[in-house]
């Protein structure tokens, strides 16, 4: 159980020898004219399938028990698994533009009519249409981005990026989901896989007070004797924040009990159900069902829900047409060994929605409705293997099968011994 160098844990922690899959799906806006009329309405495309490899890069063993480490993730379109190609073209909300609106509400009102007679300028749209590659990792330019990066000072943020993609420059790179700090269990099991920093600090800035504590664990390792009475916690880099998983059920996976955790309306609760979330709102709370990363997502105004918005205020899924949240498909959940900790299952899924709302200082945007407009969900697939189920059991049976296959062993040495002993004598006669 303990992670050290060499051991079959650590081999199979550093590089998993489990096959992940991702799927994405993304909506298709159909009726992109009819904003200031009509609902819009979504036409689910998908699943667009990439097997995953997740390693571990820059592992440092520390003296206090602890390891740092970083993740670099390596994703390849798999045609075979996908309903559709990657040229597939999608109509969508502009990104771009709307980050862009978004970032300027706190300016002046002259610095405001600049950007909006550049969106005019250039022809900016509130719909784009790109091919499902473009959105997911290639990415593609747009003007916007170009100002930005040549002006950061203007813009109030350093750019990045020459182009826009969900997942743009992510695939094989280290460096977008930061620096962990984990314990490895050497000085006590039951902190196993917790982990105490991220990033160097032991608390995020994008969350005040206790909401930006890191909590959990990376969700791969967890402590052994799980007890279903408990939640379970683990921190998502991509949101910034940890999630509490609470026990729903046992589970059998591969002819192995486990505990079922499933992420339920309290993920998505931003002080509706809980007071003491209310600081998840990030300065602008509104209906349960959605997490606002807009601070750690270089303040385009993003919000993640369940797919569908499961789980969530009504108030979403009548905005748009095209959400049928289902729980069978669209819940989170993570299957584990209670006596080991060790995953057997995990559906990791998430939506990505962008808050669309009007703006009086920027004209593309002046009469637009507000929507929490449903981009695109995926989901991130993990299951035991035949091999690694075969050494869990052989691992959860050990107490009680270690003596009897030593006793079996010396009987088995004995009857040999006894057998060679009876041939010499009768070889000598």
């Amino acid at each position: 159980m303990v992670l050290r160098p060499g051991s079959n844990t650590y081999n199979i922690w550093k590089e998993p020898p489990v096959p992940i899959y991702m799927n994405f799906y993304l909506f298709n806006w159909t009726n992109p004219q009819e904003l200031n009329t009509k609902m819009p309405k979504l036409v689910e495309m998908g699943p667009y399938c990439f097997k995953e490899t997740d390693e571990k890069t820059n592992i440092s063993w520390n003296q206090n028990g602890t390891v740092t480490f970083k993740r670099k993730r390596t994703w390849h379109f798999a045609p075979e698994l996908s309903n559709g190609t990657l040229d597939d073209l999608v109509t969508t909300l502009n990104p771009v533009s709307l980050s862009a609106a978004n970032s300027v509400r706190y300016w002046n009102y002259f610095m405001k009519k600049s950007l909006s007679m550049s969106m005019s300028t250039i022809n900016q749209e509130v719909h784009v249409v790109r091919t499902v590659g473009e959105l997911l990792f290639d990415g593609y330019t747009d003007p916007l981005l170009d100002i930005a990066r040549k002006m950061p000072s203007i813009a109030g943020i350093d750019i990045p990026y020459d182009k826009f993609a969900w997942f743009y420059l992510r695939n094989e790179s280290d460096i977008f989901e930061g620096v962990y700090n984990m314990d490895t269990g050497e000085d006590n099991i039951y902190k196993y896989g917790k982990l105490y920093n991220w990033n160097y600090s032991n608390n995020t800035s994008f969350y005040e007070g206790h909401c930006g504590s890191i909590k959990g664990t990376a969700g791969e390792l967890f402590p052994p004797e799980l007890k279903k009475s408990n939640s379970i916690e683990m921190f998502s880099a991509d949101l910034c924040r940890s999630l509490a998983l609470k026990f729903n059920e046992e589970s059998i996976v591969r002819g192995i009990n486990g505990y079922k955790y499933i992420g339920a309306e309290e993920v998505v609760d931003n002080g509706t159900l809980d007071s003491s979330n209310e600081c998840y709102c990030d300065g602008q709370c509104v209906p349960s069902g959605v997490i606002n990363v807009t601070s750690c997502r270089l303040g385009a105004p993003g919000f993640i829900s369940f797919p569908h918005f499961l789980y969530g205020d009504a108030y979403y899924r009548n905005q748009v047409e095209g959400m049928n949240p289902d729980p069978d498909k669209h819940t989170l959940y993570l299957t584990l060994e209670p006596n080991t900790g060790i995953p057997l299952e995990v559906a990791a899924r998430f939506q990505i929605n962008l808050l669309l709302s009007p703006s009086d200082s920027i004209s593309l945007y002046k009469n637009v409705p507000t929507i929490f407009f449903p981009m695109m969900w995926f989901e991130q697939r993990v299951t035991i293997s035949e091999t690694l189920s075969l050494m869990l059991k052989f691992a959860l049976y050990t107490p009680v099968a270690g003596p009897i296959l030593s006793v079996t062993l010396i009987l088995i040495g004995l009857i040999i011994l006894s057998a060679y002993i009876y041939m010499h004598i009768m070889h000598r006669r």
